[in-house]
């Protein structure tokens, strides 16, 4: 009130919304490329999941995706 501006007691009205971003780091070190009990090695399972992911949330509004790896 010091400013003589009577708007700072105003109520303001906050409106939820979908704003979210992610991103999906995937492991690609050494050791993903160890079989996975069957003739799938971990690391194309751990690829596949992750395309499945970041396209599922791709199609979704509001939400930014973004795929990463690493390796050792």
């Amino acid at each position: 009130m010091a400013c003589g501006d009577p708007r700072i007691f105003q109520k303001k009205l906050e409106m939820p919304a979908l704003n979210t971003a992610v991103v999906v780091l995937v492991d690609a070190s050494g050791s993903m490329f160890s079989q996975a009990g069957t003739n799938l090695r971990c690391c194309d399972i751990a690829n596949a999941s992750a395309f499945a992911l970041h396209h599922t949330l791709y199609g979704l509004s509001g939400v930014k995706v973004a795929t990463a790896e690493f390796s050792g």
